[in-house]
């Protein structure tokens, strides 16, 4: 069975990153064990730093798309939408490190909240940050994260206090490199990326029949025009291409499931017909519909 993110209607990812004792998890794992050797866009109001150990992949932040490749990593700050997928043929191997700030700053009235953490998180603007060996600072970053990596696997006595010391080194070094950003006047881009959730929100809800163009726009109250030009600017793929992409991801459950019949299958996640649902089903996955049943 591949794996895949759970999500909400609005793209939320459901899913505890650690708990209340300690609100921080690290996922290692390869492209290749995800439908569609691709993680899809999500978001979570946890911070990530996302780590390529070998391979290269595409790693989509809101309108931002970086390859990353061995040794280099992303900062994903919360709230953001976020996506990955293979760069090229060959698989990629990363992990994830998502936490809560709170480990940061313990409370919201702390100085650290309010003078280090929450002008970061909190803004719109720095979604996030692309970390590589070009500036020593960097470099540090990405050896802190390999040393939390190391400390999260083997779990020997105080490696959630020698957790907590490295994010907050790590922490320190990334205040550096944003304090400009930081500073400038706040572009507002809220409206923007709240009109993308309500488009993905309503693909989600009405995957399983018919889709209007100015059904989606008006969700969101701009024009169909302005809707795809949003869509494509974000996440660099049409809203059709997105719509058929995701029905394909939600018939698969149900072809691994084994009690409808293909045709049946394709009606249910709004495709007019079989044949057109297994045509578009091969050039996405590069399976058959058949193929994919038979692995179950």
């Amino acid at each position: 069975m591949k794996h895949r993110v759970v999500i909400t209607k609005d793209l939320e990812e459901v899913k505890e990153h650690g708990n209340l004792s300690f609100p921080l998890e690290i996922a290692s794992s390869k492209l290749s064990l995800y439908e569609d050797a691709s993680i899809a866009c999500h978001w979570h109001k946890e911070i990530e730093f996302l780590y390529c150990l070998k391979g290269t992949m595409e790693y989509q932040v809101n309108e931002k798309s970086y390859v990353v490749h061995p040794q280099e990593a992303v900062f994903v700050n919360a709230n953001n939408l976020h996506a990955a997928r293979l760069e090229k043929e060959e698989d990629c191997t990363w992990f994830a490190i998502v936490f809560d700030p709170v480990l940061l700053y313990g409370h919201e009235n702390s100085i650290l909240y309010q003078k280090y953490v929450g002008p970061v998180v909190n803004k719109k603007e720095i979604s996030s940050c692309f970390l590589h060996h070009a500036k020593e600072e960097q470099k540090r970053i990405l050896e802190g994260l390999l040393r939390i990596h190391t400390l999260y696997q083997e779990k020997e006595e105080l490696y959630e206090m020698r957790i907590q010391n490295e994010l907050t080194a790590i922490w320190m070094l990334l205040y550096e490199q944003l304090k400009e950003e930081i500073s400038q006047v706040e572009i507002e881009r809220g409206p923007q990326m709240e009109r993308l959730k309500a488009i993905l929100s309503y693909i989600h809800e009405h995957y399983a029949s018919e889709i209007l163009l100015a059904d989606i726009a008006k969700t969101c109250g701009i024009s169909r025009g302005e809707c795809c030009k949003l869509f494509k600017a974000e996440l660099k793929q049409t809203i059709f291409e997105y719509i058929l992409r995701y029905r394909i991801e939600k018939s698969i459950p149900l072809l691994l499931k084994g009690e409808d019949t293909i045709t049946q299958i394709a009606y249910q996640t709004g495709f007019a017909s079989s044949s057109y649902y297994a045509h578009i089903f091969k050039r996405i996955t590069g399976k058959t519909p058949k193929q994919i049943r038979t692995q179950s």
